[in-house]
Parts: C-alpha cells; structure tokens; sequence
C-alpha cells in the first residue's frame, strides 16, 4: 500500500530474494502473460525476472441476495470509480459501478459501466484501452474500503457513514419501543440488513422456502459457508418465567428452528436447491432465534439464558442486535 525503495545487497553468488511490491493501482488491460522486470536504479537497464499470468474471473452476479448481503456490511464499497487515461494528453474517462444506478447524471461526465465503450480512444490518439472487460468492474463491490484508496485512480463509496448508521439505530430502537410484530420487525431488517452485520453475510433471501414444509424469516449464507436459518419473534414475546426458566413461546421458537435444521439436514441437497443455495458453497446448517428485550429481567437470569447450550440454535434478544450495531457507528469514521 506505499511506494518503497529497496537497495538489494546480493551476496557473493547467485540467490533467491524477496521483494515485495504492491499492485494496488495497477490496470491489466486484457488476459495474459505480463512481464515482471527489475532496476536497480532509473539509470540502469530493465532486467526481466519472470511473468505473471492474468486470467479473467467472471465476478458473481449482482443480485438482490448480494446486494443484501453488501448493504450488511457498513465498510463495504457501495459504488467504486475508476478514473484511466492518456499520459500524454489531458484525457480523462471516469467508469462508475454501484449496487443501484443513480437516477441523476453521474458526476464529471462519468459513465455507467455497462454502457462503457469496447474501446477508448484519447485526443491525442497515442493512447487506445481494450474495455472489453470493463463490465465485470461490478465484481469489485461488497469489498472492504481499502486504506488511501482517495489517492487512487480506483475510488470507493462505503455503505455507511457514522451518522447515517446511527439514524438507523436510532428508528430501529423507536421501532423496538412500539412493540409491533414480526412482520413489521422483518421489514424493517430487509431495508437495512446492516443491523444483521454480526452474522458476515455472503447471501441473503428473506423467506426462502425449504421445500414444501417450512419457511424461515430470513436466510443467510455467512462468509464461511455456514447457511443460517433465523426465525424472528416479536420484541415483546416473554422470555423467562418467574422461576427463571424459558417462557413457553419463545421454548416453542427453538423447537421451530429445531425442526427447520432438521428437515434441512434429512433433505439436504433438495432443500438447499428450493432455497436458492448451491450445495458447493455451503458447508453446514444452524439456526439463529432472535426475540425479546432485555429490560424486565435480571441480569443474571438473562445471561444464563442466552449461555445456555441450544445445540445448533443460537439466541439472541433485539438489544443484543441493536447494541452491537450501535457499537459499530460508533468505530465508523
């Protein structure tokens, strides 16, 4: 991510050594060998020490799973622009990709990446650039802000500022205070699936069928593979009794959620294939209860709780999630 000077002192014979060398900013026109040369200084001669071979990788298409899965990671690139041009002349030609196109003109003349010509030509006409490959730029999205990138000729838009996440904590605590149901909890989590940050989202698909007999609230892949079956219950619903035990609704939530990874792992290949999930990139089931609020409980009581060993089922109450987005506005900058 710097730009460093190396003073290579070899020894008496021949030997192996490693330099490291960033490609940050580097534009690989097409698919293909690319030379690798080394100066010791400006003054000396080029020496080639070896090829990199490039191949072009077809990015995973931008659907409303990934776009989902994006929007639930407030460091993640939303929009990326990458600026090329001639080192000859003035010419310039801005390309810009995002999760949703802009309904106004983008800004400096820019143009959207799927209407970018196959070939870029400058004025002064010493400088031609095969885009041919241009609109795969959408592959780029979803990734981390990487550190100086303002510097860059590759430029990113991150999902969140501070503020804005916080004014989506502060409408989703609002929300919590109102009591409503799960549908109206769900809703809300399907328009900023950041506040289910915590889970690494890969894909997303609310209401993903699992074959014929169940139907969880939302379903998510994680980045280590792992699908995730969450069933929401409402704000509201009791969660201890006064003898400190599971209050029946929310034992019958688990018992739900139970069944799913059940008829999941009996049927696996069919049920991955209705919910829309591709049996290579899963590596197990489990399930996630998220239901009721902290307050009305003790302390102790409700950490036992939610240390209790619920097998493949995880629980969680909507504080638990609130607070920890709240946490993450806070380290935004």
């Amino acid at each position: 991510m710097e730009e460093r000077a190396w003073r290579v002192l070899s020894p008496a014979g021949p030997t192996w050594l490693l330099l490291h060398r960033s490609l940050d900013v580097a534009v690989i026109p097409r698919p293909g060998p690319v030379a690798v040369m080394f100066k010791e200084s400006h003054e000396a001669e080029e020496i080639w020490i070896g090829t990199l071979n490039c191949g072009l990788v077809e990015p995973a298409a931008l659907t409303p799973e990934r776009v989902a899965a994006i929007r639930s990671d407030p460091r993640a690139a939303k929009q990326v622009r990458i600026v090329l041009g001639c080192k000859k002349c003035p010419s310039k030609l801005a390309i810009v990709a995002a999760i949703e196109r802009p309904h106004k003109p983008l800004d400096g003349g820019a143009i959207w990446y799927e209407e970018a010509p196959r070939i870029w030509t400058c004025s002064c006409g010493e400088s031609m650039l095969d885009l041919s490959t241009i609109g795969n730029l959408h592959g780029v999205l979803g990734t981390r802000i990487p550190e100086g990138s303002s510097e860059s000729s590759i430029t990113f838009v991150q999902m969140y500022e501070r503020g804005a996440l916080a004014d989506v904590c502060a409408n989703f605590g609002a929300l919590l205070d109102e009591n409503p149901n799960e549908e109206a909890v769900q809703a809300f989590l399907e328009r900023h699936p950041v506040l289910l940050h915590t889970f690494n989202t890969v894909k997303s698909n609310p209401k993903a069928p699992i074959l014929t007999k169940h139907r969880p609230d939302i379903t998510i892949l994680d980045s280590r593979g792992m699908l995730i079956l969450v069933k929401l219950e409402k704000p509201g619903i009791r969660l201890l009794r006064k003898d400190g035990d599971t209050a029946q609704d929310l034992q019958h939530a688990f018992s739900q959620a139970r069944n799913w990874l059940h008829t999941v792992n009996h049927h696996w290949a069919a049920a991955l294939e209705c919910m829309g999930f591709n049996a290579d990139e899963v590596a197990g089931a489990k399930a996630v209860v998220i239901a009721g609020r902290d307050a009305g409980y003790g302390a102790e009581p409700l950490m036992r709780l939610k240390g209790v060993d619920q097998g493949q089922v995880d629980f969680y109450t909507y504080d638990d999630i609130l607070e920890s987005t709240v946490g993450l506005a806070r380290n935004l900058v």
